[in-house]
């Protein structure tokens, strides 16, 4: 199991600038998967509903308070009518250039006023992903407030413990560890803290494909907001007991 001080030492072993690092820019171009085509999704419940937006209301205000926010932030995200799926999660079979999903995720899928987007995972009612507008600190004059790399690496760790805590336990086979920064205009910069799970395609029955390695990933603006989270570990793992996929080890 890793403690802090060896977390600490890899993130300074490994640190990688480039503007190519972030979410956004791990998906590659692929051939539409045949799971993806438009078709009627069972409606979400008002109280799964409820739930997942005090469980997003709840993670959100961890990374607040962090950042020094502990009154008056503004909640505008709603939670949509069906139920819909994670942008980084598949478990798929390739025939050519067709993909056929293996395993169906039941997604409660939300959107802000401000272009922000989340994810909560119905079955075990956990924030998987959020995505926010970043802010770059308090003062006219940006950018201000700026941290280190390491004072940034702490506020990170700090978050983890206390939304995710089998932190440790989901992390402890990954050896890929990774940090990225990518401009954030004339206001400040961001960086990404990534932890990338390569051992898990090992896992899958042959003929399977994770469309993406299962990952946790921090988006972090210089001033120590945190701006977005990606959490597909749990989502993965719980795949593997599902009976879709026990199908194809038969």
């Amino acid at each position: 199991m890793k403690n802090k001080t060896i977390i600490y030492a890899v993130i300074a072993l490994v640190a990688v600038f480039g503007a190519g690092y972030g979410i956004y820019s791990l998906t590659a171009d692929k051939a539409p998967l045949s799971g993806d085509v438009a078709q009627e999704r069972e409606t979400v419940s008002e109280a799964e509903k409820e739930q997942a937006t005090e469980a997003l209301r709840g993670i959100l205000d961890v990374a607040n308070r962090i950042y020094g926010i502990t009154e008056g932030a503004s909640f505008t995200f709603e939670p949509r009518d069906a139920y819909g799926r994670s942008g980084n999660f598949g478990l798929v079979t390739y025939e050519g250039i067709r993909g056929d999903r293996v395993v169906e995720e039941k997604i409660i899928n939300f959107t802000d006023d401000q272009g922000g987007t989340a994810e909560v995972d119905s079955a075990t009612g956990k924030v998987i992903a959020f995505h926010r507008k970043p802010h770059y600190g308090f003062c006219d004059d940006k950018p201000c407030d700026v941290k280190s790399q390491g004072e940034l690496s702490k506020l990170v760790l700090q978050f983890l413990e206390r939304v995710e805590p089998d932190f440790e336990q989901l992390t402890s086979n990954i050896r890929q560890y990774e940090i990225g920064d990518k401009s954030g205009g004339p206001d400040g910069a961001n960086y990404f803290f990534t932890w990338n799970d390569m051992e898990y395609q090992n896992l899958l029955p042959e003929g399977v494909e994770a469309d993406r390695a299962p990952f946790i990933q921090i988006g972090i603006t210089e001033s120590g907001f945190i701006f977005s989270y990606e959490n597909t570990i749990g989502l993965y793992y719980d795949a593997l007991e599902s009976e879709a996929l026990q199908n194809y080890r038969q």
